[in-house]
């Protein structure tokens, strides 16, 4: 199962995808600029989205998994995250 986490990049608030193995974020914003198909900016507007959203992001990493076309950022222990509905 994969978690959503939100998280502070270069001072912006973001979101993304944890891998199953917790080493690593898949950034949202990345994939919507690799693949072309609309997410949200944040977290919340995601969840708003409904199922739109889950289809979307469902697609954009089953192709990433496939191409391999967004980098993963490593997750540091230290990074700021958290699950959804809980705040830094």
């Amino acid at each position: 199962m994969q978690r959503l986490v939100s998280f502070n990049y270069k001072g912006l608030r973001q979101w993304g995808v944890m891998t199953t193995d917790g080493t690593a974020i898949i950034p949202a914003v990345e994939l919507e600029e690799t693949y072309f198909i609309p997410l949200a900016e944040t977290m919340e507007e995601f969840i708003a989205m409904g199922e739109e959203g889950l289809l979307n992001l469902a697609q954009m990493l089953e192709m990433n998994k496939k191409d391999k076309a967004v980098p993963r950022q490593m997750a540091r222990s230290n990074q700021n995250h958290s699950e959804p509905g809980e705040r830094p």
